[in-house]
C-alpha cells in the first residue's frame, strides 16, 4: 500500500512519517513545500530509504497532485500540512490563508478528481485524513 502525505518535514507530519516508516513497508510519498515551518534536517533521506520519496512542491498544485496520484495510485492521503500557530495567523494572515486554505482547497480538489475515476472497490478503502487542530489553533 502506498500513502501520498502533505506536511511529512513539519512537527506532526514528520512525526507521522517516521513512525509509518518505523512500523510498515509503505512506499510514502511526501509531499512538502517547505516554508519557514519545514525541517529538511528531521526528514529521513529519501535516498536511503527505499520507501520513501521526498517532492519539494506546492500543494495547491492540482496539475503535480494529480501527476502523483496517477502515478503512485496511494491508497490514502495523509493532509498535515496545513498552518495552526495563531502567531503565523496574526502576523501573515495572507500567507496563512493561502498555505491553510488555498492550498488544501487544490488538493481536495485534485484529490476528489482521481476518487471519482476509481473502481467501487477502490473508492470505497480510499480515505483522505487530516489532523485536527491543536489546542492553540485559532476556533
Amino acid at each position: 500500500m502506498i500513502v501520498l502525505s502533505t506536511g511529512g518535514v513539519r512537527f506532526i507530519g514528520g512525526n507521522f512519517v517516521f513512525g509509518l516508516r518505523k512500523q510498515f513497508s509503505e512506499l510514502v510519498v511526501n509531499l512538502e513545500e517547505c516554508t519557514y515551518a519545514g525541517n529538511l534536517e528531521d526528514l529521513v533521506s529519501p535516498q536511503s530509504d527505499a520507501f520513501q520519496v521526498f517532492v519539494q512542491e506546492d500543494i495547491s498544485d492540482g496539475w503535480l497532485i494529480d501527476q502523483l496520484l496517477r502515478r503512485y495510485q496511494p491508497h490514502s492521503v495523509p493532509h498535515l500540512r496545513s498552518q495552526s500557530d495563531v502567531d503565523s495567523l496574526i502576523v501573515g494572515l495572507a500567507d496563512f490563508i493561502r498555505a491553510s486554505i488555498v492550498s488544501t482547497s487544490g488538493l481536495l480538489q485534485a484529490v476528489r478528481t482521481h476518487w471519482a475515476g476509481l473502481t467501487s472497490e477502490t473508492k470505497t478503502a480510499f480515505r483522505v485524513l487530516s489532523r485536527l487542530p491543536d489546542a492553540n489553533s485559532p476556533r
